[in-house]
């Protein structure tokens, strides 16, 4: 497994990933604005030069903000959501940082069971964050670096 920042050829498969991965997930557009943008980033995953996943996130002043996850089904349950949490969680402690965050819809208690499994607490309940979608309700959860309380 590698990961690595995205480059513009890797788009479109990020785009296919979290069209085929996610219930609300990001355009080819806005996924190009991410790439430009100095205050976000894309991490690419790659297993056998196939990408099967990535990360966004936004840089903030002092922690970073997941805005998208996502792993390819076939490559799910193997590790590589842990791995590039792990890989965020150690470039926030690099550079002093002091926590990631990130929202989920409330009733998903797969993903909330996979962020508390990666040490990640409940931060706020936001009633009707999703008012677009079929649930409302969401939440802000975190991880802190321990190392910069």
């Amino acid at each position: 497994m590698l990961i690595k920042n995205a480059n513009l050829e890797d788009l479109n498969a990020i785009e296919i990933i979290g069209k085929n991965s996610l219930p609300i997930y990001y355009n080819l557009y806005n996924l190009q604005l991410f790439f430009y943008d100095k205050n976000h980033n894309i991490l690419s995953v790659f297993v056998n030069d196939i990408i099967i996943g990535f990360i966004i996130y936004e840089i903030k002043l002092n922690s970073y903000h997941i805005k998208s996850l996502a792993i390819y089904l076939p490559y799910r349950n193997k590790g590589y959501g842990e791995e590039i949490l792990y890989y965020l969680k150690n470039m926030l402690i690099k550079y002093n940082l002091k926590f990631i965050s990130l929202f989920i819809k409330s009733k998903n208690n797969i993903l909330k069971k996979f962020y508390k499994k990666n040490k990640f607490i409940n931060h706020c309940i936001m009633e009707k964050y999703y008012t677009s979608l079929d649930y409302n309700d969401g939440e802000e959860l975190r991880w802190y670096n321990e190392k910069n309380k």
